[in-house]
């Protein structure tokens, strides 16, 4: 997705309302126990790199990898999408949420032998939930002023 000049603000304001709908549906599938809830993690992460990269004039790709969407490509950064510039805050906030990348597909569905995976510990899902809230508030205010 390309940078509409005359909306950015207003597009990256649509991004973090979702981060926030996102990590709201998290709450309510870890308060029931669902696996499902860590897919709600990932995605909250991809709105808000979306978020960081619109601000930023960078084109926010509809990639589901965050490494992708906050690293690049590996060996060839002049491909869409290109990384956030090293010294970049949000960047480094960003590398911090990685490793949920494998949850926009893993234990969604049965694996090929009917088992379901349930997922990382819900301690662990719940600090990262901790630091993306925490990473949203800062998104509030640096890039929209709110």
């Amino acid at each position: 997705m390309d940078v509409d000049s005359g909306q950015p603000s207003r597009v990256v304001t649509a991004y973090l309302d979702d981060t926030e709908a996102e990590l709201e549906a998290f709450d309510a599938l870890v308060a029931i126990g669902s696996r499902f809830a860590a897919f709600h993690l990932e995605q909250a992460a991809q709105k808000l790199i979306r978020a960081v990269r619109i601000h930023r004039k960078l084109v926010a790709t509809s990639a589901h990898d965050l490494v992708l969407l906050i690293d690049g490509h590996p060996g060839d950064p002049s491909k869409e999408p290109r990384p956030l510039p090293d010294g970049d805050p949000w960047r480094a906030r960003m590398q911090e949420h990685e490793w949920l990348s494998k949850f926009a597909t893993a234990f969604r569905d049965p694996t090929s032998a009917g088992r379901r995976d349930q997922g990382p510990a819900e301690d662990e899902l719940k600090a990262a939930k901790q630091k993306l809230a925490e990473h949203l508030v800062l998104a509030r205010t640096e890039l929209v002023g709110t």
